[in-house]
This record gives C-alpha cells, sequence and structure tokens, in this order.
C-alpha cells in the first residue's frame, strides 16, 4: 500500500507503528547517504511528518523544468519572473521527498526524488548568474541524498551536469581577478558567496576532493575581501542594508555545512586579514536579537534597491526585520549551539532539512 493513501491520522498512527519495518525495507538503510548525519532512529517524528505530507500531495505530479530561470534584476510579476519563481518550486519539493525516503516512508519517495531530479539535470542550461541559481541548494542535495540509489545511468548524467556546473563557475571567476580585487561588486558581494557555495556544495556532492580543494581556496580568498576584519561585510556598506548580510552570510555558512564532510571548519577559523564566519556572525547578533535597529537601504549605491521600494517590495524600506536572521542563526547554531535558541524565537519551527539531515 502506497503511503498517499494514508489519511493523516494513519499518519500519526499506522505509518509510526510501522517505522521499524520501513526502515528495514529502504535500500540505504544500513549504509546512510553520507550527505546526513542524523540517525534515521533519532529523527524527530514531526519533521518526517511535514515533509511526507508535502511530498505526498505531490506524489503523482509531474516536474515543471526549465531550460534557464530568471529572477534577479526583475520587479515583481516582470519579465518572466512569476514562472520562474513557480518552477523553482520543484526544487524543495524534489528535497522534501529525498528527505522522505531518507527518514525510512518508502521507495515511492525515493521514486519521485529521482524523477524531479532528472527532469530538471535532462532540462536545465545553467546561465551562471549567482543570483538566479543562488537557490538550487535542494536540488543538490537531492542528488547527494539519493546518490546511491540511483540507476547508474541517471546518477553518471547528474555527475557529469554537476560537475560542469561547478566548473563553470570556476572558470568564471578565475576569468575575473582584476575585477574581483578591484572591488567589482558581482566578484566580491554576496554574488560570489553563492557562486562559492554552489561549487562547494557540488564538490562534496560528487565525493570530487580535487573540485572541493578548489572551492576552499575561493573560499578563503573572497572571505579575506567581502569581511571585514570585525565580521562586517561588504554588502552593508553598499546597501546599506542589514538584510544583505543575511544573504551574504547564507551562502558562505552553507558552503562552510558541506565542507564539514571532509573535516574542514570554516566558521572558527580565520581568513589572512582575520575575518570568520564567527566573526560575521557576531557582528550581526545585536541586530538579530533586536539590541540594535537599522533603517534598511537609506543610502544604498545600487539603483535598484530604490526601484524596488518604489514598487513596494516588501523588506526595501523601513527597519530591518530581526526575522530575516533566522535562517542564518540556524546555520550558525550548528556550529556554535549558543544560538539554537535565538534561532527557535526568530523562527518557531526549524527546515525539516536540517533536523533530518543534520547537515
Amino acid at each position: 500500500m502506497r503511503l498517499s493513501r494514508f489519511g493523516p491520522p494513519l499518519l500519526c498512527g499506522l505509518f509510526w507503528a510501522s517505522t521499524a519495518s520501513l526502515y528495514a525495507a529502504s535500500p540505504g538503510a544500513a549504509d546512510s547517504p553520507s550527505w546526513c548525519s542524523v540517525p534515521r532512529q533519532a529523527i524527530p517524528r514531526d519533521a518526517v511528518a511535514t515533509v511526507v505530507k508535502e511530498a505526498q500531495s505531490k506524489l503523482d505530479d509531474q516536474p515543471h523544468p526549465l531550460s534557464e530561470v530568471h529572477v534577479s534584476g526583475l520587479l515583481p510579476h516582470q519579465g518572466h519572473s512569476d514562472e520562474a519563481k513557480e518552477a523553482k518550486k520543484d526544487l524543495p519539493l524534489m528535497r522534501s521527498a529525498a528527505l522522505a525516503w531518507y527518514a525510512g516512508a518508502g521507495d515511492q519517495y525515493l521514486a519521485m526524488a529521482n524523477r524531479y531530479l532528472m527532469a530538471w539535470i535532462n532540462t536545465y542550461q545553467p546561465t551562471y548568474k549567482a543570483i538566479d541559481e543562488a537557490g538550487f541548494d535542494p536540488l543538490i542535495d537531492t542528488y547527494a541524498m539519493i546518490r546511491d540509489h540511483m540507476d547508474p545511468s541517471d546518477q553518471a548524467k547528474a555527475a557529469e551536469m554537476l560537475r560542469k556546473w561547478a566548473k563553470g563557475y570556476i572558470s568564471q571567476i578565475d576569468s575575473h581577478p582584476e575585477d574581483r580585487q578591484a572591488g567589482e561588486d558581482k566578484w566580491d558581494n554576496n554574488f560570489q558567496s553563492h557562486r562559492i557555495k554552489l561549487i562547494t556544495m557540488i564538490a562534496v556532492a560528487l565525493g570530487d576532493r580535487k573540485l572541493f580543494d578548489q572551492a576552499q581556496q575561493l573560499f578563503w580568498k573572497h572571505l579575506s575581501i567581502n569581511m571585514k576584519p570585525d565580521g562586517s561585510v561588504l554588502d552593508f556598506y553598499r546597501r546599506d542594508a542589514v538584510k544583505y548580510v543575511d544573504f551574504d552570510l547564507e551562502g558562505m555558512l552553507r558552503g562552510a555545512m558541506a565542507a564539514r564532510a571532509y573535516g574542514e571548519d570554516w566558521y572558527h577559523r580565520p581568513a589572512a586579514n582575520g575575518a570568520s564566519l564567527e566573526k560575521g556572525v557576531q557582528w550581526l547578533l545585536p541586530y538579530a536579537n533586536g539590541e540594535k535597529t537599522h533603517q534598511e537601504f537609506v543610502h544604498s549605491d545600487v539603483a535598484f534597491d530604490a526601484q524596488r521600494a518604489s514598487a513596494g517590495v516588501e523588506g526595501m524600506s523601513g527597519p530591518y526585520d530581526p526575522k530575516d536572521a533566522a535562517k542564518v542563526m540556524r546555520f550558525a547554531a550548528l556550529f556554535d549551539p549558543q544560538y539554537r535558541s535565538l534561532a527557535e524565537s526568530l523562527s518557531e519551527k526549524e527546515t525539516p532539512f536540517l533536523t533530518i539531515c543534520g547537515q
């Protein structure tokens, strides 16, 4: 019987009563995907119920991949931004399916995750536009979780595409060394943080140590350029917005989470100039806990910020909302538990991926 035929009471009853048998039946139960560190028996039930509910409702749906997604530099409903945003809903959905399978909910979720993943692998053509592609973390997560249980031809095709994607970013970065050193904002700000995040995640997901070593070199060079020794980042001074500090740190912290698979500590270790992710989080802390306030984007150097404010885009004016720091604090809590209580106060529910996978 497929879980999609179960009603809500059974999810809380029969589903959990049969958890042990599901663990035993699921492929990979004895050799959990290395991407996730939380043992199945330790996964909180409510987190699993969340991803099962989400994936179950779409179990028989078809994915909607695009060959390109473009949202950066566009105002709401401008161009193809609505189509891109709708299509990108596939990405967290495929990860939820992979998480449901990993937690022992059944092979139908593995099939769903694989179907969505390969639809995007077969369709999407990387644009190497960092902001458009910053949200592709779930696709990489999905591949890493189900990789060893994919059809060999699918696994090889996905690996080839991801490796080409990462190497394309490296080539792009290497072709702009002067711009990066001179302070061209696309090569030393949050754009670069998310480029390096994607390269790092792909390297670890592929188990490619050479690629990871390249990512690591890029990370430390970027950190020393992007962040000052006091933990403040260039985006704050250019955009006059704490919101962009969040976005910058999110990218670097996500990369640091993946780097732990190789025993690397990118959180506490300082860069050549003394900056560190730990200091970056400490700089953000008084804004996150409400000790400091800040009027956002008042003196931004970026014209598009004013355009978004004029269009009434939420968060582009007025005081900084501490809740915007929730993701940063959730990530930081993986390296330093002192941030857990603050993270919980900013966002009551933890992302199921962090709860189930523990990366």
